[in-house]
C-alpha cells in the first residue's frame, strides 16, 4: 500500500436499492424557510411498480433538532384522511443513536407507521399524498457570514417496508 494511494476498498458504497421499492418524497427537493417561523410541506408516496395495495410502511423522518422542532400534538404530523389503512401508529420521536440515515447532521427522527391488514395501503392513485409535516425553525438558524438561513436536511428512510419491497431513501433540503 503506497502512500497517498486510494483503493476501491477505501470507498464505502451505498447498497443499491432493489426493485420493487417503496418511496417517500417531497414535491420540491429544496424548500425555502424563514428562521424562527414554521415550515410545512407535504410528503408523497409511490412504489416503483405502481402497486397501491400493500400492507403498509414504517417511515422515519430524520432532522437536525438544533434547527428544527416538530410542531403540534402529533409531532408535526397531519395525516391525509383519504389514505387507506387500518392503523396509523402515533408519530413518535427518537434519538438517532444508530445514525440510520448515514447523516451525522441529523440527530432525531419521527417514526410513523401505516398498517393495513387487507393490503390496501395507500389505495387510490399513485403517487399519493400521505401527510403534511410541520416544523418550527430556530431563529438562530442563520449563517453568521451571509445572513442566509442555514441549510439543513430532512432525510426519509424506512424502519420496515412491505414484504419483498425495498425502500428508496430520499432527502429534502431546507434553506
Amino acid at each position: 500500500s503506497g502512500e497517498g494511494s486510494i483503493f476501491v476498498t477505501d470507498v464505502e458504497e451505498a447498497p443499491a436499492v432493489k426493485e420493487p421499492y417503496q418511496s417517500i418524497y417531497t414535491e420540491n427537493k429544496e424548500i425555502n424557510y424563514t428562521p424562527g417561523q414554521d415550515v410545512s410541506f407535504d410528503i408523497s408516496y409511490t412504489t416503483s411498480d405502481k402497486t397501491n395495495g400493500l400492507p403498509g410502511l414504517e417511515l422515519r423522518v430524520h432532522y437536525d433538532s438544533s434547527v428544527l422542532t416538530p410542531v403540534g400534538t402529533n409531532n408535526g404530523f397531519t395525516a391525509n384522511t383519504n389514505i387507506s389503512y387500518n392503523l396509523l401508529l402515533d408519530p413518535l420521536l427518537f434519538d438517532d443513536l444508530q445514525n440510520s440515515d448515514n447523516d451525522t447532521n441529523t440527530d432525531k427522527y419521527i417514526s410513523i407507521a401505516w398498517i393495513d391488514y387487507h393490503s390496501e395501503f395507500p389505495g387510490g392513485e399513485l403517487p399519493a399524498k400521505l401527510a403534511q409535516l410541520t416544523f418550527e425553525t430556530s431563529s438562530d438558524a442563520i449563517d453568521s457570514i451571509t445572513g442566509d438561513p442555514i441549510s439543513t436536511s430532512i432525510n426519509f428512510t424506512s424502519g420496515a417496508t412491505a414484504e419483498n419491497y425495498d425502500f428508496l431513501d430520499s432527502t429534502t433540503t431546507l434553506k
